[in-house]
């Protein structure tokens, strides 16, 4: 179980857990969503859902190599099936100007909101059009409202705040055919509706821990539902 250190405390790789730096279960944005029932995959296959999360991951991390080398990637690296989301990946790259930050790709973090920890890792932070921008990048064809609050819980942990408005928001849909749909988030409403979640997880936290943790354990069931 590889445990990397990062801001806040440590991570988890394999798992995607955070923890504090006294080895105290930190829960994740995904797991915050999760547990209150703004994001579920409950009536998906198993193992449909695992195949296309597998998915979501290599192209992650493939797009997240192109970006950390300047588009310098070995062909060898694009095998078939992700060989679409990258193209849909430099397509939105190329036609929306969007300038990632290479020190924020990818980084997990442990941010904090009215003293209320929680795990987070932006798949993107740079600039677009001029202004800050916020990328989460999905590989599913269906929009879900859920990720609008996952990009304000993105915007209090990068800015370290408690309101969001200051950035762009935006989740890039990465499709089979090579191309992409954009879908802008830009409601600071959404940053409540993630308070009010993990005010409530904290509360059901405090009451019994090592229940909710089983209760993740069980629910994750090795999916990973962050690369959705």
């Amino acid at each position: 179980m590889p445990i990397v250190r990062i801001d806040g405390g440590t991570y988890d790789s394999d798992h995607h857990w955070y923890f504090a730096d006294d080895g105290s279960w930190v829960p994740s944005c995904t797991q915050i969503l999760k547990l209150q029932g703004l994001s579920d995959f409950s009536g998906v296959d198993p193992a449909v859902l695992k195949a296309k999360a597998d998915l979501g991951t290599r192209a992650h991390e493939l797009t997240a190599q192109h970006d950390e080398l300047g588009g310098d990637i070995d062909p060898s690296w694009v095998t078939d099936d992700i060989a679409p989301r990258y193209a849909a990946y430099k397509l939105f790259l190329a036609q929306t100007g969007f300038v990632p930050d290479p020190k924020w790709t990818e980084r997990p973090m442990i941010a904090e909101v009215y003293g209320m920890k929680f795990g987070v890792t932006p798949d993107r932070f740079g600039v677009m059009n001029r202004a800050k921008c916020i990328v989460e990048l999905k590989n599913v064809e269906a929009r879900k409202a859920s990720w609008a609050v996952q990009t304000a819980s993105q915007e209090l942990a990068i800015l370290k705040s408690r309101v969001i408005g200051a950035t762009q928001r935006i989740a890039v849909m990465l499709h089979a055919d090579g191309k992409y749909s954009l879908d802008p988030h830009s409601d600071v409403g959404d940053a409540n509706v993630f308070i009010n979640a993990i005010s409530t997880v904290y509360w059901r936290m405090q009451r019994d821990r090592q229940d909710l943790q089983k209760k993740l354990t069980y629910m994750e069931t090795g999916v990973n539902e962050n690369y959705l």
